[in-house]
């Protein structure tokens, strides 16, 4: 067993640069905890960057916890499979010459865990028995590491979850300075900016991409063909991938819309079970995201109207491209956005349909915010904002628009009109 390849710092004494990249807020979250008995786990779709924040880790320990380069162990299923018992004993024998319970402290780091057969029982055993192994796990899906963690690893451990860069990130990492007291400015640039960020979702390694097709096969061959035919084929055996594909489709040239089943079953020509079951498998596997319609009761929330959107802008640009309607969905885009970049859970709808886009909890305050990506604002589209203000007996709300910004009392509530673009800068 060659571990070496793993792990080029026994040789060096340090990651090797090209393995790093920049660091994102996620790092700087997860490294308050490196000294925690618990397990850390990184969740994230594949290709958003999980062993990068793995390797800026181990680089940390290296140099600024000055942790012995011995004391390391990487090792990712994602290329081989290999059961931890073997691992460990190679480990101790070549490379540590000694049991890791004879060490303070041993870091282990196993990168793409799903998939390893009954890995969260293996982890479980080893987490009880060394309580001086500090254990990193990382999954491209939630697939398999939410049915063992939650089962097997409850109490011992943190979970993170990584996703593509903000539009703010974004901006950070491609070294666009911008005077975010003075958005108007630099305005021209930023929806340039914006739409190549709508093309590339935020994934680094491709954010300074301009080649859209490079991008589409970068997109469909190395992201949604990998998770459908091998991440969930492979968990959970099922006979009808392209069906999966083709859901996929429906709801990416639809963000935004109410998922219905019923309606999905009788266009696909599926029973209804299997459609859930379907949706049910894109969305543990980090490809779409589903928001639910607002109760004050958020247990209830759940059981009512859901709407679904894609994790990654990218795919629906691309098969609303396919299907000539592009700028029809761009407005849903924008929305897709908001949802990915402030964790937005609900919306709200009633059977009257007075709607609006966003409900967001900050610390337990409830702020309604409402999306009007167009040149001129008409009364009417505060009416959804305004009946929510009033239901629920709140003073502010939030209408994002695409350059009007302004405060103003309406019906006694307080709307602060702000810039779309100005928003993902600066809340």
């Amino acid at each position: 067993m060659d571990l070496s390849k793993w792990n080029p710092w026994w040789r060096d004494g340090s990651v090797k640069k090209e393995l790093l990249g920049k660091r994102r807020n996620s790092f700087y979250e997860i490294i308050k905890f490196a000294d925690k008995r618990q397990i850390i786990a990184i969740k994230g779709q594949r290709r958003v960057g999980k062993t990068t924040l793995m390797y800026q880790i181990i680089d940390y320990l290296l140099k600024e916890m000055k942790i012995d380069k011995f004391k390391i162990l990487y090792f990712s299923f994602d290329e081989e499979i290999e059961e931890i018992d073997r691992l460990l004993d190679f480990y101790q024998k070549d490379i540590l010459k000694n049991k890791t319970d004879k060490f303070d402290k041993i870091y282990l780091f196993f990168d793409e865990i799903q998939k390893l057969k009954d890995f969260s029982k293996k982890i479980k055993i080893l987490y009880d028995l060394n309580p001086n192994l500090k254990i990193f796990i990382s999954g491209s899906s939630s697939l398999e590491i939410d049915k063992g963690y939650k089962e097997n690893l409850a109490g011992r451990c943190i979970e993170f979850i990584l996703k593509p860069l903000t539009f703010k990130e974004y901006l950070d990492f491609k070294n666009i300075d911008v005077d975010k007291e003075r958005v108007n400015v630099y305005i021209k640039d930023l929806e340039i900016e914006l739409l190549k960020y709508i093309l590339n979702s935020g994934i680094v390694e491709v954010i300074n991409e301009d080649d859209e097709e490079f991008i589409r096969k970068y997109f469909i061959d190395s992201i949604l063909n990998r998770i459908i035919y091998q991440d969930i084929i492979q968990s959970f055996r099922i006979s009808e991938p392209e069906m999966l594909i083709k859901i996929f489709k429906i709801i990416s040239s639809r963000p935004g819309s109410i998922l219905n089943y019923q309606n999905l079953s009788m266009e696909l020509g599926r029973d209804r079970r299997t459609i859930e079951k379907y949706i049910d498998y894109l969305k543990n596997s980090m490809l779409i995201n589903l928001i639910f319609n607002f109760s004050k009761n958020l247990s209830t929330s759940e059981k009512k109207l859901k709407k679904v959107y894609n994790i990654n802008t990218t795919y629906s640009y691309l098969f609303s491209k396919e299907t000539s309607n592009l700028n029809e969905t761009l407005p849903f885009i924008y929305e897709t956005i908001i949802i990915n970049n402030f964790d937005i859970n609900f919306f709200f709808r009633t059977t009257s349909k007075k709607e609006v886009d966003f409900i967001k909890i900050d610390n337990n305050k409830i702020i309604p915010i409402e999306l009007k990506y167009k040149e001129r604002i008409r009364n009417d589209d505060l009416n959804g904002l305004i009946y929510f203000l009033d239901k629920f007996k709140l003073d502010e709300g939030i209408l994002l628009t695409k350059d009007l910004k302004k405060k103003e009392i309406i019906n006694n509530k307080k709307i602060a009109f702000i810039p779309f673009i100005e928003f993902l800068l600066n809340y």
